[in-house]
């Protein structure tokens, strides 16, 4: 399982398009958290300073823009209600998660997706931006 092609599906699926920030952002820090297992206990310490060390820019400003990211995600909970539940679960529809939170929730729900038996397929199979088909031959894709 591609995890990196996999969070671009999630942020495209939840309309973050590469022109925010924080797109680029979301989709290093969890290849991060893949590859260094500390990123995941330790977000604030070592993922923003990573992130921010690769992107020259402060661990502040990358935290402030995932953040506004997410707002802008929850504020439009009507478009993303159903992908919302199925990566973040039922209970996130009353509050927005934290930007740690969000990280080790999209991070769980890759890594729980890519550990399954349907770990060749992408989840969302049949969009237009699917990688991967319904029988797990490699196709071409757009660009995220």
């Amino acid at each position: 399982m591609d995890y990196e092609l996999m969070t671009k599906h999630i942020l495209y699926e939840f309309n973050v398009s590469r022109r925010y920030i924080a797109y680029d952002y979301i989709v290093y820090g969890i290849h991060l958290m893949e590859t260094d297992k500390k990123c995941i206990e330790h977000i604030t310490k070592n993922l923003y300073l990573d992130i921010a060390d690769k992107y020259h820019t402060t661990s502040i400003c990358v935290e402030r823009v995932i953040r506004t990211t997410l707002e802008n995600i929850w504020r439009n909970q009507a478009d993303n209600k159903e992908l919302i539940i199925k990566v973040f679960g039922k209970e996130c529809l009353s509050y927005r998660p934290t930007n740690t939170m969000f990280f080790q929730m999209l991070f769980d729900y890759i890594t729980t997706y890519a550990s399954g038996c349907r770990a060749a397929e992408c989840p969302f199979y049949g969009c237009s931006y699917c990688a991967v088909t319904k029988n797990g031959v490699q196709k071409t894709f757009k660009n995220f």
